[in-house]
């Protein structure tokens, strides 16, 4: 229910109860009969016993009954009757009027008695199946009240709820307990007689009205159903509001498909009849270069391309499958989607993933652009229960990451080679977290150089280990498993420790020979809520100044900033402790975000300068466009891969600030940079230049 079909309701309801009191006040909900129209009974006549001579005059609007007692008798009854069914003789008689949807009954009636003997008595002669006898009237139920007329005041109105049955009628016709309450539901006729006829004398009854009244709803019943609507639309407000939640909670609120936790909840549901099942197929789904959208066209089209993306994946499946309603399309994060289909057949599950890929690279239509996209695909499927879902999705996930690495818009279906890498990856995880426990990492150091003068003004700090376990494995395979597998928090603050323990140990000579020291930190420190406090700690601890430490975060790990990870770097910044963009020019940051980056530095990247010896003119221009424009930011700049001299001639004509590379120097030990650092040398002249 929207807010506006929720607010048209309540203010529907609100006018409808003001209406309905407001009307009760003006008597629309009134009831009225009157019982002397002829309209409204069918007939009116009198009945006495023998001794009694009785005259009905019916001319005018007010009948009169006249009764003259001959002699009196052991029962005298003379009455007036007002017959409410079509009866013929004693028969018909269950065809009465309905009168319990009266209150009240006003009477004006003139009597004529002899002194003491005042009283009149009206009796509503009601048919009831399991009590009423056939031929017998008098077993219709004696709903009778006695009264004195009020002569003083023609009208008497007398609540029907004052009329009891006769005692009498009740020990005649042996009658139950349920019996005794008055009944208006069927009235045959109503009687108005003498209450005791007990002397010769002539009796006179005058009938000047006779109306029934009441109300459809009383004020207090109105009242009551009001509040009784009133309390059903709040129940239904508080349940459809809880259910927006439920529903809200399970949803993504920018595509409307379902998120992670409405996934599970649904696959949780489903794998409970699993063996109903034939099988469960997981495509783990990602568009390729996602953030090139965002960077160029903005965030509002990359949100707009989502929503798309989900349409066409939406009318992909169901137009091309025969799954129907047993599919979910899941948006886990970002740009990352897991389709989960039961009941796919082998045979679909390799022209889905094709159809998928060509549906998606069709141009795409937003509010002020056009853009083509790609997607990477993973596949996991099984007709056997998995124990966890989430397996499946894991497996899936790998599978997408086989399919961007070997080329992106193409789908990849997990198989033995990707489990056999899997289980290669998790064991080296085992060995990376075992060597860790046994502190089996340890440091080198790779001079970085003033490309003029080619002295040591910084350090890249550099993690190695002496694992037999992780013999020929290098940092450039251990690291991206170490992030993978969350262990590369530790080994990050185990690097930033160490390396502020050797500039605690060196104080001396690092203020005689000052350098930076940059250590390389993983880009998910920058999503880490503790990292910056933990930076702080360790800074003052070991009373290092913090303009002596730079941290260097590589160009593609920015590929997924947010403003999170924006505050991250501000607030490194704000320590004091430098920033510098590793393997710059890999990934896709444009010039014109930096300044989005609190970086000071830029570590151009080694295939920059690797071509520069063949003379490539492209490649050329490209690193002289790099050096220009970051001077025009003001931000330093470092040669990775020096390893020619007319590499280095190159960067020096050209403005580089700093040079690092195999030419100058390999990555050493602490003690073979205590050396360099002694001589005061520049490396092209140090005897003790490491090989």
């Amino acid at each position: 229910m929207t807010s506006f079909v929720r607010n048209w309701v309540i203010l529907c309801l609100l006018v409808f109860s003001v209406g309905w009191l407001l009307a009760h006040r003006l008597d629309a909900f009134k009831l009225e009969l009157d019982l002397l129209d002829s309209a409204n009974h069918y007939s009116l006549y009198a009945e006495s016993s023998s001794n009694i001579e009785h005259t009905l005059i019916t001319e005018g609007i007010s009948p009169k009954l006249k009764c003259r007692v001959q002699h009196n008798a052991e029962e005298n009854y003379c009455a007036l009757t007002i017959l409410l069914s079509e009866a013929d003789g004693f028969t018909n008689l269950e065809n009465g009027k309905d009168l319990s949807i009266y209150q009240t009954l006003d009477l004006d009636i003139d009597y004529s008695t002899p002194p003491g003997n005042p009283n009149i008595r009206v009796s509503f002669r009601n048919y009831n199946s399991d009590y009423t006898k056939f031929n017998d009237y008098t077993s219709l139920k004696y709903n009778t009240f006695a009264f004195e007329p009020q002569f003083n005041n023609s009208t008497s109105a007398i609540p029907l709820s004052t009329f009891s049955v006769e005692d009498w009628w009740l020990e005649k016709f042996k009658n139950s307990k349920s019996a005794m309450y008055n009944e208006f539901d069927n009235i045959a006729f109503i009687e108005i007689f003498p209450n005791e006829i007990s002397e010769i004398y002539d009796y006179e009854i005058t009938v000047n009205r006779m109306i029934l009244r009441g109300e459809t709803i009383n004020e207090t019943n109105l009242l009551i159903a009001i509040l009784a609507l009133w309390l059903l639309l709040i129940i239904a407000l508080v349940y459809q509001n809880t259910v927006n939640l439920k529903k809200m909670a399970i949803t993504d609120v920018l595509t409307g498909c379902i998120n992670r936790r409405g996934l599970t909840l649904w696959i949780d549901k489903k794998l409970f009849n699993f063996y109903l099942r034939d099988s469960l197929c997981v495509f783990y789904v990602d568009i390729d270069d996602f953030k090139k959208i965002n960077d160029i066209y903005g965030h509002n089209a990359g949100d707009q391309l989502l929503c798309e993306f989900t349409q066409i994946v939406h009318e992909t499946i169901t137009s091309y499958t025969s799954v129907g309603q047993s599919y979910r399309l899941c948006r886990l994060a970002g740009d990352e989607f897991v389709i989960a289909l039961f009941d796919l057949t082998e045979e679909e599950i390799q022209p889905l993933a094709k159809h998928l890929i060509s549906a998606v690279t069709v141009p795409i239509q937003l509010d002020t652009c056009v853009v083509k996209i790609s997607t990477s695909i993973g596949i996991n499927y099984t007709e056997k229960k998995p124990e966890k879902f989430q397996d499946l999705i894991d497996r899936a996930d790998m599978a997408m990451y086989y399919a961007k690495k070997h080329g992106k818009n193409q789908y990849k279906r997990f198989d033995k080679t990707i489990a056999n890498d899997l289980f290669y990856r998790q064991k080296l995880s085992e060995k990376i977290k075992l060597a860790f426990d046994k502190r089996e990492f340890h440091l080198n150091f790779m001079p970085i150089c003033d490309s003029k003068t080619l002295h040591i003004t910084k350090v890249e700090v550099l993690l190695r280990t002496v694992s037999e376990n992780l013999e020929g494995i290098g940092p450039d395979v251990y690291i991206p498993i170490a992030e993978e597998y969350n262990l590369i928090h530790d080994i990050d603050m185990w690097v930033i420790e160490k390396t502020l323990q050797t500039i605690k140990q060196n104080t001396q000579l690092l203020s005689n020979s000052p350098v930076v020291f940059c250590i390389n930190i993983s880009a998910l420190e920058l999503h880490h809520d503790q990292f910056v406090t933990k930076l702080e700690i360790l800074l003052r601890r070991y009373e290092i100044a913090p303009d002596l430490v730079e941290l260097e975060i590589t160009e593609t790990s920015l590929v997924d900033t947010n403003s999170r990870s924006i505050d991250t770097l501000m607030a490194i910044r704000k320590l004091g402790v430098g920033l510098a963009l590793d393997d710059f020019g890999t990934g896709y940051t444009a010039f014109s975000q930096l300044t989005n980056y609190p970086v000071d530095c830029l570590k151009i990247d080694r295939s920059f300068i690797r071509d520069l010896d063949t003379q490539n003119e492209i490649q050329v221009t490209m690193l002289k466009a790099v050096l220009s424009i970051a001077k025009a930011y003001k931000l330093e700049t470092i040669a990775e891969g020096i390893e020619t001299q007319e590499q280095l001639d190159f960067l020096r004509d050209n403005a580089c600030h700093l040079v690092q590379g195999y030419l100058l120097s390999k990555p050493i030990e602490f003690s073979s940079l205590v050396t360099l650092l002694k001589s005061k040398k520049p490396l092209d002249q140090n005897t003790t230049k490491p090989a």
